[in-house]
């Protein structure tokens, strides 16, 4: 599927970010059938036990690498990108966690078209919140690594 994000060197945080959001946005099966359940950073409203599954998706890190070939210079944008899955089921948890695996696997091409190379998609680290005293909520990290590169004439 062909998307209508596409990154910027001028605007590479903002654009990278809602390329991985629309991405996962448009093509994991949202469990609650309808309604916002993927966020830029955690919820802020009061949170049940029926508002989970979310995923937040925050900004993404960048770093640049300089190439210089003659008077102009190859780019390479290294990125990170720390995709949460909060849930309170471990099952529910790790359903979540394999579809969004399996969205940035099987849109690999659709992100490339958008300026994106997935270069690692790994589920990494596992934790556990309570909210309120009262309900456990289970999160996992998903990081993906990828790379953004342009050609600088210098300026």
């Amino acid at each position: 599927m062909a998307l209508d994000t596409t990154i910027t060197k001028s605007s590479m945080y903002s654009s990278i970010h809602n390329l991985i959001f629309k991405t996962l946005n448009d093509n994991v099966t949202n469990p609650h059938g309808s309604g916002k359940w993927i966020y830029s950073s955690f919820p802020l409203d009061d949170i049940s036990n029926d508002d989970f599954p979310i995923v937040v998706i925050p900004t993404v890190s960048i770093q640049h690498e300089y190439l210089t070939t003659g008077k102009k210079r190859r780019v390479l944008v290294p990125i990170s990108i720390d995709i949460e899955v909060h849930s309170v089921s471990g099952t529910q948890l790790d359903s979540v966690s394999d579809d969004i695996m399996d969205v940035l696997d099987s849109e690999q091409d659709s992100l490339l078209d958008g300026g994106l190379s997935v270069i690692a998609v790994e589920p990494s680290r596992l934790d556990e919140r309570w909210l309120d005293d009262a309900v456990r909520v289970h999160i996992k990290t998903i990081v993906v690594s990828c790379q953004y590169d342009f050609v600088s004439d210098g300026t």
